[in-house]
């Protein structure tokens, strides 16, 4: 069951399952292994800051689509206010 609020922006899957994040990880993190064939401890970090970057990166992606998305709504929220008002005192512009 969704327990959003009305009008809220829906959730990203993997905010609202943290499982999927961990395996989205994983399988980053796998793959970079199965491409490098390097399992020293250093190339191991710099496969987990990879695959951790490379999430984040995407989380930022869409983070900034839906704010975007937020803005342009109350852009045109605030327009039609705006109209509102002024033909409630008949003013053009």
């Amino acid at each position: 069951m969704n327990h959003q609020p009305v009008g809220a922006p829906p959730r990203h899957p993997l905010r609202a399952h943290p499982r999927l994040a961990l395996l989205q990880f994983l399988a980053l993190f796998g793959f970079w292994m199965l491409l490098s064939w390097r399992l020293d401890p250093m190339y191991l970090a710099f496969g987990l800051i990879s695959a951790a970057k490379s999430r984040r990166l995407e989380q930022n992606r869409r983070a900034a689509i839906e704010s975007r998305r937020r803005k342009k709504v109350m852009v045109s929220a605030t327009r039609r206010t705006c109209r509102s008002f002024l033909s409630a005192y008949d003013v053009d512009l």
